[in-house]
């Protein structure tokens, strides 16, 4: 996402919207809702002057950004009203129902029938209807981006906007150590596990049985959680429930404070598949989770957690609800809304958390934002929009004057939307579960802080710290970096807060584990007596053994049972494990072959295999056995030495001694094993491939066997499948296709990937392959979708641009919906079967190539093609001393990098060279170098830095280096 820094804590957007609303007390509210003529008033902001002609003479139906709806009775007349267009729609009508309807462009928006449009105005529509719900129409609703929300008009009089604007004062919300308590009792297992149990109804469908099924679930829910639970019917053709749960205060029981989310859920296919994981089963999850964790609390106010029905329909639950409270004369403090809190998108780490108001409402928005910045600081970054766009059930909150602000993933209408929405794959599996648990967190600091938290009279226990010792030294047997790691036994010292107002005496606790890969060796402590306010650690620590077996990255959900208040306090631990895979191999044939470094007959190879480390613990010491089960190879069978493997590092091991019988088969992929071993336990066995008589090829012929095809960046789409529509080979029938079935065309929004199994290439390689394409341009060397090829030397963990002969003949335009960063090389437009060449001779070892296709948001073209791909060897080569250098640019280490990133390149020749660093959107961060160099091998650093000294956040970064004619390109990720 693009945007404008604007505070260091909050960004604030400030928007057209209409101020906060003053109830009417006035001739407004005595139409008898029979005769009348309905009106648009398009203004930019209300005025003493215009409210006071319209307060008398008319009936405020709905407003937001674009303008507001009115009726005038018959009876009553309007005079000129100046500068302000008001705009005559159609005589009031007793049946059907009339509809606003945001959407990101209001003029290209086209309807199903029965719809009518009667007014457009900026992102606005407004409709009448005698039929459900408006439905755009599938070819408008395909195209159109972002939010398309319906909003069925309540026809009971509005209160007109306040004449008066002003801007409240932010609100200052201290850090309360009570507060976080709550914050992190917040279990992301328990979020998910409600949020599971929604998604698989499959459908929540306003006009369907699990819709009710659902309410009813929640309802339960809400009970077992020790809520005052009701049920709000309303009408829509037919009875259908909202849900209420109620948490009296102690202090103040007649003001509430209301947390709220819908739970139905829509799709193209809504009777049948519409399992709104995202919209919005994440944000009525969120609501149930807020629930468990306060009620264990005291509060002044009292808190309403509200599901709401009908939401998709225009909210239909949500206006008939808070009319009628309103009607009842409630006191509402305020209300946050959670609507679709799942999708992280690409915003670099921390990710934004939108916060969307009116001016009445902003004093709310900010303990929102303070509750983020104060709780969460390094986990979320909270944006205030103050604009009154009707994008949920908040809107129904400000129809009467109440205070509402929206939390949402992303802005309505922004770049970085969630590309599921109102789809049948809005499922889970799509989106990270963190994400949606650290809003949670956030809103249950809000909603405390509002609701007013009543400190515990009596000792209440609350974890401060845990310490982890896993030195050699007393019963712990471990590295001593304090993180549990595998193979491990840790002692964990508890320290414990008294946040209530007694003393706690003699305070006990006993330790429980019931999950896999651990085992509680000594599960008792003591603490003794802890003063309010105070904190004590246990007297001797628990003992905990780790499995050797334990996953890397594994949540180990524990549960200490004390003597006080609350009886129970739950606690995570992450342990760490090695995740080993082999990344690549070089092969030496000088000695026992004629030293091309092609396996071949008869010879003798030396092996070096790479190992790579993906996990988050070290191996001390690895060792690695060969073997295979082919006839025609011998395998030396002494283990290879890998020395230690630290996390996240590569190590090459060997040399692996393997005889190739003279009668081995050559154009032939046989497979080996590797058996590898380590301290603490560690064993895996990977699988390597070793190409006799050649070095890669695949015609596409026999299937998919050496390639893999995934997204390559969340949000987006993969179309690569073998298709027998168009190919290359003579006499063949396949080739690998980025695009629709046969000869349609691809979708918008893919980033694919087909990648290549890892393969061993000698030094003056050459890649070879054939393509055809057809992307979409956008000038003889511009276009806006296309593909392009990249290269790994660590089996995946890094790529790199690889750049053919002659070049790529088209760069992306700068454009937010594609995957590219402005300004990348790329293959594109038309063009038949054309053989490409790209010289490997920098490389040798294990290699993988990918071939990379990204489209945009429009237009749709058939696709690229590829067939028929080879490394070719140079038969003049003689060795490693005679061969040419040539420019290149190497991998960033490390990468992902804390600190500096070492950069290092090649120059063949004397040439200019301009080194810089570039963000996602094609913006340059950083100028490293620039100046004339004789030829040679350089290094230099980029500390993290941009051009002004300033730390740079965490994301994706990339490294061009411009050489002459010539550029090369690295990825760099920056992590805290």
């Amino acid at each position: 996402m693009r945007r404008t820094q604007l505070t260091s804590a909050v960004r604030c957007i400030p928007v057209l919207m209409l101020p906060g609303l003053a109830l009417l007390a006035g001739p407004g509210l005595a139409w008898n809702g029979q005769e009348g003529t309905l009106w648009s008033l398009d203004w930019d902001a209300p005025t003493a002057e215009s409210l006071a002609l319209l307060e008398g003479r008319s009936v405020l139906l709905t407003y937001n950004q674009d303008l507001a709806l009115i009726l005038t009775p018959d009876s009553w007349t309007i005079p000129p009203m100046g500068s302000v267009e008001m705009i005559p729609l159609e005589r009031w009508r007793d049946q059907g129902h009339y509809y606003l309807y945001q959407l990101s462009d209001a003029w290209s928006a086209e309807f199903e029938p029965p719809a009518r449009v009667l007014h457009r105005e900026g992102r606005t529509v407004i409709l009448w209807t005698s039929g459900s719900t408006p439905e755009l129409t599938p070819v408008c609703a395909e195209k159109m981006p972002g939010l398309c929300q319906p909003v069925r008009i309540n026809l009971a009089p509005k209160p007109w906007p306040a004449i008066t604007v002003s801007t409240p004062d932010k609100t200052s919300t201290d850090f309360d150590p009570l507060i976080d308590v709550m914050v992190g009792l917040v279990d992301e297992s328990e979020y998910v596990s409600v949020w599971q149990q929604l998604d698989d109804f499959e459908t929540r469908y306003t006009f369907t049985s699990q819709n009710e099924d659902a309410a009813q679930w929640i309802a339960d829910r809400m009970t077992s959680l020790g809520l005052d639970v009701s049920f709000h019917e309303f009408d829509q053709e037919g009875p259908h429930r909202n849900v209420i749960g109620t948490l009296p205060g102690l202090i103040h029981p007649e003001e509430y404070v209301y947390l709220v989310g819908h739970f139905d859920s829509t799709s193209d296919d809504p009777y049948n598949h519409a399992p709104g994981a995202d919209d919005n089963a994440s944000g009525i999850s969120g609501v149930l989770e807020t629930a468990r964790v306060l009620t264990r609390f005291s509060f002044e106010k009292s808190i309403r957690f509200v599901g709401f029905n009908s939401e998709e329909q225009g909210f239909v639950g949500s206006s008939a609800y808070v009319y009628d409270i309103a009607q009842a004369g409630e006191n509402v403090t305020g209300c946050y809304n959670l609507d679709m809190i799942a999708y992280r998108g690409e915003d670099p780490a921390p990710p934004d958390f939108i916060i969307y108001t009116n001016e009445n409402s902003q004093p709310l928005a900010q303990t929102l934002s303070d509750a983020a910045s104060w709780y969460l600081p390094e986990d979320l970054e909270p944006v205030i929009v103050v604009q009154s766009i009707q994008a949920s059930d908040h809107a129904a909150f400000w129809d009467y004057g109440y205070p509402a602000v929206h939390g949402a993933e992303e802005e309505v209408w922004g770049s970085d939307y969630s590309p599921w929405y109102h789809s049948t794959e809005d499922r889970i599996e799509n989106y990270p579960t963190d994400f949606p648990a650290t809003i949670t967190k956030a809103v249950v600091a809000a909603v405390a802080q509002t609701a007013g938290p009543i400190t515990p009279p009596e000792a209440y226990l609350a974890i401060d710290a845990l310490i982890v010792d896993d030195d050699q030294l007393g019963l712990s047997h471990g590295n001593g970096n304090g993180i549990p790691e595998y193979s491990e036994t840790i002692e964990l010292t508890v320290i414990l807060k008294n946040i209530g107002l007694s003393a706690a005496a003699d305070v006990e606790a006993d330790l429980a584990y019931e999950g896999e890969f651990a085992f509680i060796e000594d599960g008792n402590a003591s603490f003794g007596a802890i003063p309010a306010g105070g904190t004590a650690e246990s007297v001797d620590p628990f003992v905990i053994d780790i499995s050797d077996e334990i996953p890397d990255d594994y949540d180990m959900v524990f549960e200490m049972v004390v003597n006080a208040d609350p009886d129970e306090l739950g606690f995570h631990m992450t342990a760490s494990a090695p995740v080993l895979r082999v990344a690549g191999f070089q092969l030496d044939d000088v000695a026992g072959g004629d030293g091309d470094g092609v396996a071949e007959p008869g010879e003798a190879l030396f092996l070096r295999i790479t190992v790579a480390n993906d996990g988050g613990a070290s191996v001390p010491e690895l060792l690695g056995v060969l073997s295979s089960d082919e006839p025609y190879l011998d395998i030396d069978p002494a283990p290879g030495n890998f020395g230690g493997v630290p996390a996240g590092e590569l190590k090459h091991g060997g040399p692996f001694v393997i005889q190739l019988h003279p009668d081995a088969p050559v154009e032939t992929y046989t497979t080996m094993a590797i058996a590898l071993t380590g301290d603490g336990g560690i064993a895996r066995i990977e699988s390597l491939v070793l190409n006799i008589g050649g070095v890669f090829s695949d015609d596409m012929e026999s299937g998919e066997e050496y390639w893999t095809h995934r997204s390559g960046f969340h949000g987006f789409g993969d179309q690569w499948h073998l298709e027998d529509y168009r190919n290359a080979t003579a006499g063949g029938g396949y080739a690998w296709k980025c695009g629709g079935s046969g000869a349609s065309d691809y979708d918008n929004g893919l980033c694919a990937v087909l990648e290549s199994m890892t393969f061993n290439v000698p030094f003056r390689s050459e890649l070879s392959f054939w393509h055809w394409i057809d992307a979409e341009i956008m000038t003889a060397s511009q276009a806006w979708d296309g593909g392009n090829v990249e290269i790994s030397s660590d089996g995946g963990q890094n790529w790199e641009l690889l750049t053919p002969a002659g070049g790529y003949p088209f760069t992306i335009v700068d454009n937010d919906d594609s995957p590219f960063p402005a300004g990348t090389p790329i293959f594109s437009g038309q063009e038949d079967w054309r053989q490409e060449f790209f010289d490997l001779s920098s490389y040798s070892g294990g290699l993988k190539v990918r071939f990379v296709f990204g489209t945009d948001a429009v237009v749709q073209q058939e696709g690229w093609y590829v067939d028929d791909v080879e490394v070719l060897l140079d038969v003049s080569a003689v060795g490693e001393n005679d061969r040419s250098v040539v420019l290149r640019l190497y991998p960033a280490t490390p990468n992902p990098a804390r600190g500096p990133a070492l950069l290092r390149f090649d120059l063949p020749t004397r040439s200019h060279v301009r080194l810089s660093v570039f963000d996602v959107t094609g913006r340059v961060v950083r100028n490293l170098m620039s100046g004339t160099l004789e030829s040679g091998r350089y290094e230099s650093q980029w500390d993290g830095t941009d051009n002004r000294g300033g730390l740079v956040g965490s994301g994706v970064y990339w490294v061009r280096m411009d050489a002459g004619n010539n550029e090369k390109t690295t990825r760099v990720v920056r992590v805290k």
